[in-house]
């Protein structure tokens, strides 16, 4: 790297493989102490001492094909634009290189359930200047379901598959002639299981159970985990373009489908005094799991897309690197909430018998609510670097930086609970930055910043644009310094309601500072 500062720890090819790491991610573990800036912040990654489109450009390559790793505190992370509180690490690649990887492997929980399996491809060249990598991914979870854990059923829960009967008060009596024949107050008493005379139902048959609800078993129609599918694909490639120029472009897609199941959905059924097929001289109410139905469940798939490029080169003692990057995902929900009953209870009231299996045509409308949920983001980087003077102190290094992004997401929800929102975001900021280091540690650092942050939000909200500029000049020798720093801040709030006499005030806060400590600043020395 072209920097005077030393690197804070080195790892060569032995290294490396002494520490038995098998991916990049697995290297990035086992170094992470020496990698984090002091405050936590995660390093900045190079690749060859250049910028990259994003991690993905790194995390693909198999760590047989790295040189050596460097680590660089956090001062050298100016030169390439970004602040001087994070760290970078330099990935040296090997200049030829070629590997096929197959994985696979599989697992299950130490109680069984959830079987997993993973098998992973991956082809790297390394020629030169050249780079090629494809990696394709593919994971698939098995549902755990809660037969395989000992799951008890809730004996708060008064729903059963026939049904349990309770009053239309909660703790009420349910009838005061059963309570007689019970000899006790009797507030829930299941439907027997033996089969009923049709038409000819009496209370003799409920006195046997009263007060001892039937509980019932949801473990075979509930998934405590959901089953998932997932398929990851990846591409990158750098290469020289032309004489002056290089870059690489990096391509991602992935693909996830979960699967969660519910169980039956649970009903409370109104049952008047008139029916015929009640023997309770009181309205009562049914409380039942609708299981002539298919059980509730919920589907997600979840797409993702990302692209990534970086062009570099070189221009009159300009060392100058652009990076852009694409992002997008889509969700698409789908969810049974429940089942609509109007049809059983208008069945029920019309001298439907309560009791018997129900007709699935009657359970026919389900309630769904079917989500749509897109994202995008879209950043561009430009870094422009030079050292056009040599003072006595040192080399001065001008660092020029301009970045943007944009930012959006758009939710929309169909079905029983209807919803909708909707945002976006942009972004655009330039910084210049110049520092002179000495052999011994003196040092001028003047930095300029503009921000520009717009922001677009639904019509009931404010909007508001910024802009801040701050120069700040800073020299230190031993234990002396001085600083003088001034910033301005200006913003523009949309005008409240006035008088057409009143126009929109501006608001204007300029502010100056100066800090002097020591007796004396020298801006170079000889040594």
């Amino acid at each position: 790297m072209d920097t005077a500062i030393q690197p804070l720890a080195t790892l060569d090819a032995g290294a490396i493989s002494a520490t038995g790491a098998t991916s990049i991610d697995e290297l990035l573990r086992t170094i992470r102490g020496v990698t984090q800036s002091g405050d936590g912040q995660e390093p900045v990654f190079l690749l060859n001492a250049q910028r990259v489109s994003g991690y993905q450009e790194i995390g693909n390559l198999p760590p047989e094909a790295i040189e050596k790793v460097e680590v660089f505190p956090e001062p050298v992370a100016l030169q390439y634009g970004y602040p001087p509180t994070r760290r970078i690490v330099n990935f040296i690649t090997k200049r030829r290189f070629r590997q096929l990887s197959l994985k696979q492997a599989a697992g299950t929980s130490t109680r069984g359930g959830a079987d997993n399996a993973t098998a992973h491809v991956d082809y790297t060249r390394l020629r030169g200047d050249g780079r090629l990598t494809l990696s394709l991914d593919a994971r698939h979870t098995d549902a755990l379901l809660q037969t395989r854990r000992r799951v008890l059923p809730d004996p708060d829960v008064p729903f059963d598959a026939r049904g349990n009967i309770t009053g239309t008060l909660a703790g009420g009596e349910i009838d005061p002639v059963l309570s007689g024949l019970a000899g006790q107050f009797v507030t829930i008493v299941p439907v027997p299981n033996t089969p009923l005379p049709v038409g000819s139902v009496s209370l003799g048959s409920f006195v046997a159970d009263a007060n001892r609800p039937r509980l019932f078993d949801l473990s075979p129609f509930h998934t405590l985990a959901p089953s998932n599918d997932t398929l990851h694909g990846e591409a990158v490639i750098a290469n020289r373009i032309g004489r002056r120029l290089s870059g690489s472009l990096t391509l991602t897609g992935d693909h996830s489908r979960e699967r969660t199941v519910f169980g039956p959905a649970s009903a409370t059924l109104f049952i008047p005094r008139g029916n015929p097929f009640s023997p309770f001289g009181r309205d009562v109410l049914l409380q039942r799991y609708l299981v002539e139905a298919p059980p509730l469940s919920q589907r997600t798939d979840a797409t993702t897309l990302h692209a990534g490029s970086v062009v570099r080169g070189a221009w009159r003692g300009w060392q100058w690197d652009w990076t852009g990057t694409l992002d997008t995902q889509r969700k698409e929900g789908i969810v049974a909430k429940a089942i609509d009953t109007t049809a059983v209870t208008a069945a029920i009231a019309a001298g439907g018998d309560p009791f018997r299996p129900l007709d699935p045509a009657l359970l026919a409308n389900r309630l769904v609510d079917r989500t749509v949920q897109s994202s995008y983001g879209a950043g561009t980087k430009f870094v422009a670097t030079n050292r056009p003077l040599r003072l006595p102190a040192g080399r001065v290094t001008l660092t020029a930086t301009f970045e943007g992004e944009q930012i959006g997401t758009d939710s929309r929800t169909r079905g029983a609970n209807p919803s909708a929102i909707a945002f976006d975001r942009g972004r655009v900021e330039g910084r210049s930055r110049s520092t002179c280091q000495s052999r011994r540690g003196a040092r001028t650092y003047c930095h300029g910043s503009a921000n520009c942050r717009p922001m677009s939000l639904p019509p009931s909200a404010t909007s508001a644009v910024s802009a801040i500029c701050r120069i700040q000049r800073w020299a230190r020798t031993g234990r002396r310094s001085r600083v003088f720093s001034y910033w301005h801040r200006s913003s523009a709030r949309p005008p409240r309601r006035r008088s057409t006499s009143s126009p929109p005030r501006r608001s204007l806060h300029p502010r100056f500072r100066c800090s002097i400590s020591g007796p004396a600043v020298r801006l170079w020395s000889r040594y």
